[in-house]
């Protein structure tokens, strides 16, 4: 008897808590489907897409104000990033350009250098080269190679998130943009490998 008194309370405690603990799922799920727009948002038509698409609707490309809901606009886009990539290409020809002749120019004052210390004496200082290697870093030439380091990783990168859009029309921009520069700048590449490139 005593058993009995003491069973059915507790089988009826156990029973709501299980019924309250689903309900309270049950509404946390329905909660959150309803804030995020739907189960499934980050791969319907208003999120952002894990697939190549062909579609020129719901496209933000690298800032919220740059989107993408119409034919003209996808066009316009394509031939933004078919530029940028363009220009890409021939800016790091420059760079490899402006360090040849940095590499050029440190080499010939070197020679100067030594040619004038062997005339003067057999014996170099230990301090030499500690010397030179300062002003190797604080020049004006490697703070600007400084600057348009910063300057192409972002636009490198920049590139990679729009291909990243995974929209068909904005990658092919990107890749025939890069191929048009190549063949454009390329022939006049100072330097046969490429040192400064951040996407590969």
């Amino acid at each position: 008897m005593t058993m009995t008194q003491y069973t059915i309370p507790l089988v009826v405690v156990l029973v709501i808590c299980q019924t309250t603990c689903t309900y309270g799922a049950t509404e946390t799920a329905s909660t959150m489907t309803n804030t995020t727009g739907g189960g499934d948002s980050g791969h319907g038509d208003g999120g952002h897409k894990m697939y190549f698409f062909f579609g020129h609707t719901g496209i933000t490309v690298l800032f919220y104000e740059w989107k993408i809901d119409s034919v003209a606009a996808l066009i316009g886009s394509c031939i933004g990033v078919f530029a940028i990539a363009v220009l890409y290409e021939g800016f790091r020809v420059w760079r490899e350009m402006l360090m040849v002749r940095a590499h050029d120019s440190n080499a010939a004052s070197q020679s100067i250098e030594l040619l004038t210390n062997a005339k003067k004496s057999s014996y170099t200082p230990d301090f030499i080269p500690s010397a030179k290697t300062r002003d190797q870093i604080c020049n004006s030439m490697h703070a600007l190679q400084s600057l348009l380091h910063i300057v192409q990783v972002l636009v490198s990168y920049g590139l990679m998130l729009v291909f990243m859009t995974f929209n068909v029309w904005l990658c092919l921009s990107v890749a025939l943009g890069a191929g048009t520069g190549y063949f454009l700048f390329a022939w006049r590449r100072p330097i046969t490998v490429d040192r400064n490139e951040h996407c590969h």
